[in-house]
């Protein structure tokens, strides 16, 4: 009897139970075209990356093994894994938490190529917290993160923004708000001290391309409405929907639902005929763009505001003060 036999009837006598993840082993190697410097391109299974370089054989077996030191390649191109076209249709169908789990089974299974940049591996792992976030699994998206960094994944620097962002959606998984608006500080202009002009309710961003800007924005508002800072709360859902000219359905659904919501919360604010306009525009858009789903609670929203005949009509028909006084709401 083997040694491995007589450890494991020890183990199960023993009461123990033992699990093994039959997935935990690495892929078959994936097919590259490496060109070497001065050298003409050629064929290989690419079975690591790693600092000595890329570990690669000309037969898939994977021997005999060789390796390529980096600063001697040229160009490498990977053959996409099984799977990855599959995972593509499931993202742009917008089947998220498919496309999640797809992308996010090919980075694990080709880890061991991940250091490469843009390797399989390291594009799957953009891909799955993407989705991830997309589907508003946000502890996902940390997770997922958690697990790139570990394997060591390199992307090139057009995802560097991104992949920086999602660090923040994480934080919305987690409802460390204060620790969200801290990450999307970092992406903020500074407002000008000149004076001359007044800044605006919420700092510009840095110049970044529109659904970067989008993100940042959402990010920003659910931080602050959760604060209870809900004016710039306000300003960013808007910002969101108009910057982003509904590039991400989800994400322009979310912020217009919370444009809506902060307007619910404030009469003293949506008692006025500009805003009621603003807000009977939202909402009939919304329905138009998502099948007449708006919830039950904004469908007052819907009638069209009738425009005051004057301002004396206007100041006539406004609700009576509370009995809060300005100095109450003050002390609080």
């Amino acid at each position: 009897m083997n040694t491995m036999r007589i450890i494991l009837s020890l183990l199960v006598s023993a009461g123990v139970v033992v699990f093994f993840d039959h997935n935990a082993h690495a892929a078959d190697p994936l097919l590259a075209q490496i060109k070497l410097n001065k050298r003409p391109s050629d064929n290989y299974y690419v079975l690591q990356v790693d600092a000595k370089g890329v570990h690669c054989s000309k037969n898939a077996n994977g021997n005999p093994k060789t390796v390529i030191p980096l600063s001697q390649i040229e160009t490498l191109q990977f053959r996409m894994p099984l799977g990855w076209e599959d995972a593509i249709a499931l993202q742009q169908t917008r089947q998220y938490e498919k496309a999640a789990a797809a992308f996010a089974a090919i980075a694990k299974d080709y880890a061991a190529i991940a250091p490469y940049p843009d390797s399989p591996s390291a594009l799957a792992s953009y891909w799955a917290i993407d989705a991830f976030r997309r589907s508003g699994n946000y502890k996902e998206v940390n997770q997922e993160r958690v697990r790139a960094m570990a394997r060591d994944v390199s992307l090139s620097d057009k995802y560097k923004d991104e992949m920086d962002i999602f660090r923040a959606w994480g934080h919305i998984g987690s409802q460390a708000w204060r620790e969200l608006l801290l990450v999307v500080n970092d992406w903020e202009l500074p407002n000008s001290t000149s004076g001359k002009i007044p800044p605006p309710s919420t700092p510009h961003f840095k110049p970044l391309p529109a659904n970067l800007v989008a993100q940042l924005a959402f990010l920003r508002a659910t931080a602050n409405e959760n604060l209870k800072n809900d004016a710039p709360a306000l300003v960013d859902y808007a910002r969101v929907y108009t910057v982003d000219a509904g590039r991400e359905n989800e994400l322009t659904r979310l912020s217009m639902l919370g444009a809506l919501r902060l307007l619910q919360r404030h009469p003293e604010i949506s008692f006025q005929y500009t805003v009621q306009k603003q807000a009977h525009a939202v909402a009939v858009l919304f329905n138009e763009r998502f099948q007449d789903s708006l919830p039950k609670e904004f469908s007052p929203f819907l009638t069209p505001p009738v425009m005051p005949e004057s301002e004396t009509d206007a100041a006539a028909t406004a609700p009576a003060p509370s009995a809060t006084s300005a100095a109450d709401k003050e002390k609080k």
